[in-house]
């Protein structure tokens, strides 16, 4: 054999060789995507930040009152259930009910409809509807609780939740809604909270005091938050922040272990959340610690 010939690989060095990068990708791909959810995490930290200021000033502008959760439909009442195309023209339409709920009603004060958007939803399309323009993602759910709420009548307001990830990782394409939502069947009656009162809940005439969590017909379920271990929130004073989420309801007002009826959100694999028979805590403008 000459000097000079060089000897090659064998297969063994071969395959300990793709092990080892086999190794060094499973350890490192993770890391990967955990450092990109990260910065997901802080891009839609940021939107609900600016979406949640956005309210305030709003609210500032018409009577320290917050923007409308739901909107009275004649004929039809309260319209717990209806998504609203947000922008409300990017359907074609012009203005009308629909410039009135409160995603479309602070637009003057956002002039970005991409800041309602998180990264880290997945788009869900309701319908074929098209639109004159790409949809955005409305990821960001005001909580419906607040709709048309007096802004300074809220005692604890770092503690209330007013703008979440309220469909979990579904972000609506053009739709806007709230979650939780009041339930109002009168609609010759304001749709504003009412406190619990000594006869309780039950009274199905009584506008505002029992509210629903929901998931929509058709809306794609995932068993998990929308980041990691928790989510993004933002608070009736306007802070905002990422919270840990934990399944003990005397530790946190969210639980996978409480149960109600008729509660659709339940059936998304056991998210539901620490109440008081009539609305949710840390949802409640009344909230007291």
């Amino acid at each position: 054999m000459r000097a000079d010939q060089r000897r090659g690989f064998t297969l063994i060095e071969l395959l300990v060789v793709i092990a080892i990068i086999a190794i060094l990708a499973a350890i490192l791909f993770p890391v990967f995507a955990q450092a990109r959810e990260k910065a997901r995490q802080a891009s839609c930290l940021s939107n609900m930040k600016q979406h949640g200021l956005a309210i305030l000033m709003y609210s500032q502008d018409y009577d320290e009152l917050m923007p409308q959760g739901l909107l009275n439909i004649p004929g039809i009442g309260w319209g717990a259930t209806y998504f609203w195309s947000t922008p409300y023209d990017i359907r074609g339409g012009s203005a009308g009910l629909g410039q009135c709920i409160w995603a479309n009603a602070i637009q003057s004060y956002m002039k970005n409809v991409g800041v309602l958007e998180c990264p880290s939803t997945m788009p869900w399309s309701l319908n074929a509807t098209p639109t004159v323009r790409t949809p955005h993602r409305i990821s960001g759910i005001f909580n419906g609780d607040l709709g048309s709420y007096p802004q300074p009548g809220i005692p604890q307001q770092a503690d209330v939740i007013m703008v979440w990830t309220g469909f979990l990782k579904s972000g609506p394409l053009g739709y806007a809604n709230v979650n939780p939502t009041l339930t109002c069947p009168d609609a010759t009656q304001p749709c504003v909270y009412q406190p619990r009162s000594a006869a309780g809940c039950a009274a199905a005439t009584t506008n505002g005091y029992r509210d629903a969590l929901r998931l929509y017909a058709g809306m794609p379920k995932y068993n998990s938050w929308v980041h990691g271990s928790g989510d993004n929130f933002t608070f009736a004073d306007g802070h905002s922040k990422w919270r840990p989420l934990k399944a003990d309801p005397n530790m946190d007002p969210f639980s996978t272990t409480n149960t109600e009826t008729g509660d659709v959100l339940n059936a998304s694999g056991g998210f539901s959340t620490w109440w008081n028979g009539c609305h949710r805590w840390l949802f409640r403008p009344d909230y007291q610690p």
